[in-house]
């Protein structure tokens, strides 16, 4: 997910993308850059995961001795070794695992 995919939408919170924006363009270094170049280059670039409603209130209310979430190739979602198939739908940025 690119950071258009992320605040390019209908319910963009104006708030945040300034705040993005602005934390962006203060930590690179902008000499010979223009603004309209540095803005184009920040939506390109991938977007850092944040945990949705549903993804917070699950991982609240999850048992204490789950360490870890993992996704199988299939795109089955496991917490420990427990399948949690209904909620597969949810922590898409949990990617399957590549064996070399």
């Amino acid at each position: 997910m690119t950071n258009a995919d992320k605040y390019l939408k209908d319910e963009v919170d104006i708030e945040e993308l300034g705040t993005a924006l602005r934390i962006y363009v203060h930590s690179i270094d902008c000499d010979g850059l223009d603004l309209k170049h540095s803005i184009i280059k920040f939506f390109e670039k991938s977007a850092k995961p944040t945990l949705t409603e549903d993804e917070k209130v699950l991982l609240r209310n999850m048992n204490e001795d789950y360490k870890h979430l993992k996704r199988t190739n299939n795109g089955d979602l496991y917490a420990g070794v427990d399948y949690f198939g209904a909620y597969s739908h949810l922590f898409q940025f949990i990617k399957p695992r590549r064996r070399i």
